[in-house]
């Protein structure tokens, strides 16, 4: 597991172990546990592997890191600013916690607890990263700079993806529950279908066998989220640097098991999340669907496969235009419509006779010609 780093490595664990002790015991004389109400995420829908919504889970964990301050904080290097928490920051949980809070798992025990300071005028500043096993994908740092997730690399199952979140600074915070406000660092890749309800040519079934994706996909990279250099700014600029893709060509299979496209467009239960680095989107990331088709009970289902260019979408940004880039906290829906079947029917039409003058021959009706007719 690679371990977070903290300001600097304090020197040997015998050292770190005593600071933190010394933290601890020092603090727990003022009796006002610290704890973090419910994190608020800036999100409105909710996809399996997403954190989602405007509610943190309560089964998952985030990291916090900690300054203490005489007064306000101004910056990282301030006289009056020192680390409350421990080089690696502290772990917050709800779990086993039935008041509605999260708190500080200490050393993984929880019946340790983290006390707010006694003196009337410290406050504390706080920043936060989630979920806390991001630190098993990544060397997660907090320091002058701000906060940095180095060399993470995509899970190759999308089933193990999970939802990395960042939240900007909060400031000179006095008093339980402390609020913390995280947005997301990844894109989100959905996928809905539907087929149309009314059926021409009688009734027919769609099975989705396969979805994949692949091409030139990013799938490392490091999350930086540097904070204003301004004093007692709170908020930062997030975006990730030295993306890079472990193969030319990455393959990711999506589907858990196959299954009807349904009549209404929802999002595939039987897809697996897909949350991505944020990237320039290139020709040569497509995503592939194979489905049979069965257009009567008993026949044999007809397997077809259709490739769709991610470029061939136009993905719509926050200026009203189009962009080719899967952009950060971004959800993109990628909508499958299956047209409908219809059967094979016959207009014949017949053009009428077009009559033309072929000329004149004279029968004559005279006696005499009457008469030489007879005889011959």
């Amino acid at each position: 597991m690679k371990k977070n780093l903290f300001w600097t490595i304090l020197a040997g664990a015998a050292l770190v172990s005593c600071v933190n002790d010394d933290v601890l015991e020092q603090h727990n004389q003022n009796k006002q546990e610290l704890t973090f109400g419910n994190p608020v995420l800036n999100s409105q829908t909710k996809v399996t592997g997403e954190i989602s919504g405007t509610t943190y889970p309560t089964d998952e964990n985030f990291i916090v890191w900690g300054i203490e301050t005489t007064g306000n904080y101004q910056s990282w290097g301030a006289s009056n600013a020192a680390p409350f928490f421990g080089p690696n920051g502290v772990i917050v949980t709800a779990d086993g916690h039935t008041d509605g809070y999260w708190h500080i798992r200490y050393d993984n025990d929880t019946d340790d607890k983290y006390y707010w300071p006694s003196e009337a005028t410290h406050k504390l500043t706080f920043a936060a990263c989630s979920p806390a096993r991001v630190t098993d994908h990544a060397t997660v740092t907090y320091d002058a700079t701000g906060l940095k997730l180095e060399g993470y690399e995509m899970p190759a199952e999308p089933n193990l993806h999970f939802d990395i979140m960042y939240s900007p600074r909060v400031l000179n915070v006095t008093e339980s529950p402390v609020t913390i406000n995280f947005s997301h660092a990844l894109s989100s890749i959905v996928f809905q279908t539907v087929k149309p309800s009314v059926e021409e040519g009688g009734a027919y079934s769609i099975k989705i066998t396969d979805i994949t994706l692949s091409g030139a996909i990013e799938n490392k990279g490091t999350f930086n989220y540097a904070y204003d250099s301004a004093s007692g700014s709170a908020t930062g600029t997030a975006g990730w640097i030295n993306r890079s893709q472990t193969d030319n060509a990455i393959t990711y299979d999506l589907l858990n098991e196959p299954f009807e496209v349904p009549t209404t467009s929802s999002p595939i239960a039987k897809v697996k999340p897909f949350l991505v680095i944020p990237q320039t989107v290139n020709s040569d990331m497509k995503v592939s669907i194979t489905y049979q088709i069965v257009q009567q009970a008993g026949e044999t289902a007809v397997e077809l496969t259709k490739d769709f260019a991610f470029t061939d979408f136009k993905l719509p940004n926050t200026n009203g235009g189009f962009t080719n880039a899967w952009d950060m906290s971004n959800r993109y829906k990628y909508h499958i419509h299956f047209g409908k079947l219809k059967e094979i029917t016959f207009a014949p039409t017949v053009f009428d006779w077009t009559t033309t003058d072929a000329g004149e021959v004279e029968i004559s009706t005279s006696s005499a010609a009457v008469q030489e007719e007879q005889q011959d």
